[in-house]
């Protein structure tokens, strides 16, 4: 996905973990990291995120964002045999801990197909009589 030259922004999470990652994808994807990026390459603090839960926003995104780059603000509707459609399928199917962190990122980041598929995901447990409260 990033060529070596490509620009690199790092991000912090709450529990100190850095990541680096394209700053073309991730700002492409989320409008908080968009706003916060100084411009110089410095790092971005992410007080509400997890390192858990940042590494498997930064996976959604560099997914996503190598999939439709052409347009990623368009919205994602694939079909059931669609490779990007079972990432999404197995990248929600986790317990209902790391699934509301996963919510709560896609909020605080401000990512929208995030905040979609996640929200998509907590209604389809309710529907089948999981308690998430």
């Amino acid at each position: 996905m990033a060529s070596d030259d490509e620009k690199k922004i790092r991000l912090r999470s709450k529990d100190g973990e850095v990541f680096e990652v394209p700053e073309k994808a991730i700002g492409a994807f989320s409008a908080t990291i968009t706003g916060m990026i100084d411009g110089g390459g410095g790092g971005v603090e992410l007080p509400n995120v997890s390192a858990a839960t940042l590494s498997r926003v930064i996976e959604y995104v560099e997914r996503h964002f190598d999939a439709d780059e052409s347009d990623p603000s368009s919205s994602f509707n694939p079909s059931d045999d669609d490779p990007l459609a079972r990432f999404d399928e197995e990248f929600v199917g986790v317990d209902n801990d790391a699934l509301f962190d996963l919510l709560e990122a896609a909020s605080f980041l401000n990512i929208a197909k995030l905040m979609d598929l996640t929200c998509k995901a907590v209604a389809e447990c309710n529907n089948t009589g999981v308690n998430y409260l």
